[in-house]
């Protein structure tokens, strides 16, 4: 805090809808020497759009409104946000980020907020069901790159206290054709375009938009309209639209069938993907 000049913070880690650790430290106002403490306000900025999202969806969940009803200028599909950290993605409207940048080997969803010197961040591990909560008073938006160095070490700091250890157990996605979501470990991950199954022989293939499949499979990913190349450690492949043919690390794989469009996405085989980039995958179609 001293070295980037950051007033004051005060963080918190919960799981379970339960606060399990909070901390406060510097000031909250430096020129009547008032600390940080538990009860400290702090402006929360761009963090309200993340409640406000979860609180529309939690109505969506029951049967309140439709995905494509009124609202649907408010909530569009997930897309690729290439400015500030990388790996971020951003849906338009009322936003989440996802990222895998913030902490290693960790894909966290949640939202950042700044406003007059306040910065903070709000960002959940689906995985661990572990979340934490943190913010800066004193912060220089004119040059935010001291602000991410801090925020990035109490991530990783944060997350490696309190969350277990990742599981080496298989990664379980569950599909259905036409569904509009599918489900990663029991976490739903709604759909641009709805599931495609296709058979070729004995065996099933399942294709997903690929911001969803990268999502699935906690890959990054950098796209264009008819292409997309997948990361995962130092494992890259890159798919192409009508072209049976993946790339990974310099090898050509044929493909089964060929990535499509699909009305405006590129839809991508994810049980191929997920095996060029040694992913421990099962699949349930």
């Amino acid at each position: 805090m001293k070295k980037y000049d950051v007033a004051g913070l005060s963080a918190a880690v919960f799981t379970d809808g339960k606060l399990i650790w909070n901390g406060s430290y510097g000031w909250a106002d430096l020129s009547t020497s008032r600390a940080v403490n538990s009860g400290t306000l702090f402006r929360v900025a761009s963090i309200s759009k993340m409640v406000t999202a979860t609180a529309l969806m939690l109505l969506y969940e029951q049967g309140k409104f439709g995905l494509d009803a009124a609202g649907k200028d408010l909530m569009h599909s997930m897309q690729w946000f290439g400015n500030g950290l990388e790996g971020f993605y951003r849906q338009k409207g009322l936003n989440f980020h996802i990222t895998d940048d913030l902490v290693p080997g960790r894909r966290l969803i949640g939202h950042s907020g700044e406003a007059y010197g306040l910065s903070g961040d709000a960002y959940f591990d689906l995985d661990s069901k572990i979340g934490f909560v943190f913010l800066m008073n004193g912060a220089n938006l004119t040059d935010a790159n001291p602000f991410y160095s801090v925020e990035t070490t109490l991530a990783k700091t944060l997350m490696t206290s309190f969350a277990p250890p990742n599981s080496n157990k298989p990664m379980q996605l569950k599909a259905k054709a036409g569904d509009t979501f599918i489900a990663v470990n029991d976490r739903k991950i709604f759909l641009q375009t709805p599931a495609a199954i296709t058979k070729i022989g004995k065996t099933q293939h399942l294709f997903l938009p690929a911001i969803a499949a990268a999502d699935a499979l906690s890959a990054g990913i950098e796209q264009t309209a008819d292409k997309a190349s997948f990361t995962v450690g130092r494992n890259k492949a890159t798919l192409t639209a009508d072209q049976a043919v993946l790339t990974c690390n310099g090898e050509k794989i044929v493909l089964s069938q060929a990535p499509y469009l699909d009305k405006g996405q590129l839809l991508v085989p994810v049980r191929e993907l997920a095996t060029a980039l040694n992913i421990n995958m099962k699949l349930s179609l």
